[in-house]
């Protein structure tokens, strides 16, 4: 282990960021070391920090203060590399603001030389800050731009394999799931074919779990039998999937749960798969509800809390969604603890079209008048006058 790293893990391990930067300045002001040296130096000092948990502001201090330094070196294309680290430190320590704001200053400059390479690279960074605030909107619209470039050029496949990802991560979060999944293949056989393995064991995850969010759990085994997969269907990490597979297709709350446990860190470790679990876990919930109030005019909330296995609270909290979104007809007497369901009141199409007609009869009547006004004022000025 070189001194260097060693002094690193030391200030890092003590929080120290003041005796971090002095550490810092003491190389780039070193006089007896040449600038390929110190330059050596900077970018080992940031790569044993990426190394270390919980360091992303030691990160962001040393690349800010190393940009300082790469300027007045006059060195362009480190201080244009530099930068684009500390967008992705930004990113990373979720200061986003700040990531997109040194994107597209680094965007335009890499269109202007037409970097490529560069400008795939700052696209897709771009599309991961547009995603982590939620605008996917935005997030789509780098991603597009990055593959543009990226189909011009030949890019390394571990970066096509990021951006095969990324690309699927954002059409599952706007509900695509079909695209999704072929973007999460392509990765998928793309990583295999580099024997990566725990990126091809999280593409093939990702993949399954579009597939159950399409209803096609039939297709699941089909996937894993396949000649790349099979290999990988002992993991844990499909185990679990595929488990929890098994437990939306027996329609099972309490499977489910079991299950959840069993495999707490494998299902809610990733966003991802986190957020995708909760939309089916609730479209089951509701299901199973609805299943249960299907014979009654009333029933009592106790009681579909024992048929679904649910606490009280969280089952009247389900309910009070599902009458909201008019999936049930019903109020609930939180006085009684009663949930009261009425007869759907089938929609009378020759009534609500007579409703349309009366209001745009009556907006035809409101326009005239107003042109009487308007007529009746001109005629009053011009006898005036």
């Amino acid at each position: 282990m070189s001194e260097i790293v060693t002094s690193i893990k030391q200030y890092s391990s003590n929080n120290d960021i003041n005796g971090l930067n002095n550490y810092v300045q003491k190389i780039c002001g070193d006089k007896t070391m040449s600038k390929a040296k110190i330059v050596k130096n900077l970018l080992e000092i940031l790569d044993t920090l990426s190394g270390i948990p919980n360091s992303s502001h030691l990160l962001i201090s040393i690349c800010e203060q190393t940009i300082e330094w790469a300027k007045s070196s006059n060195r362009s294309y480190l201080k244009q590399k530099l930068e684009q680290r500390l967008a992705q430190y930004y990113y990373e320590n979720g200061q986003c603001s700040k990531a997109l704001t040194l994107i597209t200053e680094l965007l335009k400059n890499a269109k202007r030389m037409d970097d490529k390479v560069l400008a795939v690279e700052l696209q897709l960074l771009e599309a991961k800050v547009h995603r982590k605030v939620k605008n996917l909107t935005k997030a789509r619209g780098a991603m597009t731009g990055a593959r543009v470039d990226a189909n011009s050029i030949y890019i390394n496949p571990i970066l096509q394999g990021e951006l095969d990802i990324y690309s699927g991560f954002i059409n599952g979060e706007e509900h695509d799931y079909i695209t999704a999944a072929s973007y999460f293949y392509e990765a998928f056989e793309n990583y295999h074919s580099l024997s990566l393995k725990t990126q091809t064991i999280s593409s093939l995850k990702y993949l399954i779990l579009m597939k159950l969010m399409q209803q096609k759990i039939n297709e699941i085994d089909f996937v894993l039998s396949s000649k790349n997969a099979i290999g990988y269907s002992d993991d844990i990490e499909i185990i679990s999937i595929k488990e929890v597979s098994k437990a939306f297709n027996a329609r099972s709350i309490e499977m489910y749960n079991e299950i959840s446990k069993k495999f707490n860190n494998q299902l809610f470790g990733d966003e991802f798969v986190k957020e995708n679990l909760t939309i089916l876990y609730d479209a089951l919930v509701q299901e199973n509800i609805a299943r249960v109030l299907e014979p009654y005019s009333s029933i009592e909330l106790s009681h579909i809390s024992k048929l679904v296995g649910m606490e009280v609270h969280t089952v009247e909290k389900v309910i009070s969604i599902m009458i909201l979104e008019e999936k049930i007809n019903g109020i609930i007497d939180q006085n009684n603890g009663i949930l009261i369901l009425y007869d759907d009141v089938k929609s009378n199409k020759i009534l609500s079209n007579g409703i349309t007609l009366i209001e745009e009869l009556s907006k035809a009547i409101d326009s005239l008048n107003d042109k009487a006004i308007k007529v009746i004022q001109e005629t009053t000025l011009s006898t005036q006058l």
